[in-house]
């Protein structure tokens, strides 16, 4: 049976981070690049946004809405830098869930690895732009920034920036994706 809405949470974020809807936990030793998502829509969170695209690429098939996806592609190293950078910038969020245990953490580094692998340029030109919508809080300097968004518009696909947001999901991210998810569903 086919999920209307599926979430996949950012990187070590679990799904009670978005409020617990229904979703595939990435970060733990039970994950599956190749999982089959049958979903009319996927909403990806940063770097399960790009587990998001990879899917979608994969299977042809349902809309996604990328949250702040790690693009474009850059080394293991940078994204670590940038992740340091947005940790100062934005602090620790109290409000998300996260997978926990050594078990978890060291799996989680090894996903993350196997997702940045994928270059987001070759997987964008397999989807049909209007089966893609990027949402970006505005505020978002080191991960989902303005080469980013130059990145994004090269492509032609829609781009919603969210006034107050950064990286992190928050109250304004989570409105702005509930209306696209009404206008499509």
């Amino acid at each position: 049976m086919k999920n209307r809405i599926f979430y996949i949470p950012g990187w070590m974020n679990t799904l009670g981070t978005y409020g617990n809807p229904s979703g595939m936990e990435i970060w733990d030793g039970g994950f599956d690049l190749d999982a089959d998502i049958d979903s009319v829509c996927v909403v990806g969170h940063s770097m399960g946004a790009n587990f998001t695209l990879i899917n979608r690429a994969r299977r042809g098939e349902g809309k996604i809405i990328l949250v702040n996806p790690l693009f474009p592609r850059r080394n293991l190293f940078v994204w670590y830098i940038r992740l340091k950078l947005f940790h100062l910038k934005e602090g620790k969020n109290g409000n998300a869930e996260h997978a926990k245990g050594w078990r978890n953490f060291f799996c989680g580094i090894r996903n993350a690895a196997r997702i940045l692998s994928f270059d987001p340029r070759d997987l964008l030109e397999k989807i049909p732009k209007e089966d893609i919508v990027v949402v970006r809080g505005r505020g978002d300097e080191f991960l989902c920034n303005e080469k980013a968004v130059d990145f994004i518009r090269g492509f032609g696909i829609e781009l919603i920036e969210v006034d107050g947001s950064g990286h992190r999901w928050d109250g304004n991210i989570q409105k702005t994706v509930d209306k696209l998810l009404e206008s499509w569903i």
